[in-house]
């Protein structure tokens, strides 16, 4: 696959992530949010089109815990002990794998947390 292709995808998938998290934090009119929802979900249904026209997928890491061997390059992982038990807080770019397989085509970029 080609890197553009890769980078655009990463690049939409940024940018919806950034508007579900806006959709959560904001206080918006009751008609503005309907709208925002709604180019939301049409958006989530091309690159779900998109991925299934590639035959790739952006498994979900945010929130997992994190062990070595995971497909996602930790930005910062020298902050912490070897015997912290941490997990992936933030996910700044995806992870892309082959539909279907395990063949992972890009690692994702992720921040690191102490899980309590």
């Amino acid at each position: 696959m080609e890197k553009e292709t890769v980078d655009f995808l990463c690049e939409v998938v940024r940018f919806e992530k950034s508007i579900r998290k806006q959709l959560k934090g904001q206080q918006l009119e009751i008609t503005k949010k309907k709208k925002i929802q709604m180019a939301y979900g049409h958006m989530d249904k091309m690159i779900q089109r998109y991925c299934d026209f590639l035959h790739v997928e952006v498994p979900e890491y945010e929130g997992l815990e994190f062990e070595i061997g995971l497909p996602v390059d930790p930005l910062n992982l020298e902050d912490f002990e070897e015997a912290d038990t941490l997990y992936i807080e933030t996910m700044l770019e995806p992870v892309i794998k082959e539909k279907g397989t395990s063949r992972i085509i890009r690692n994702g970029k992720a921040i690191l947390a102490i899980k309590k």
